[in-house]
C-alpha cells in the first residue's frame, strides 16, 4: 500500500516537473 502511495506521489511531482517545463519553455 504505502509503495502505491509513493509511486502516486511520484508520478504527480513528474506530471508537476513537466507542467512547469512546458510553461518555461512556452513563456
Amino acid at each position: 500500500a504505502l509503495r502505491e502511495v509513493f509511486s502516486a506521489a511520484d508520478v504527480c511531482a513528474v506530471r508537476v516537473a513537466e507542467a512547469q517545463a512546458v510553461e518555461l519553455e512556452a513563456g
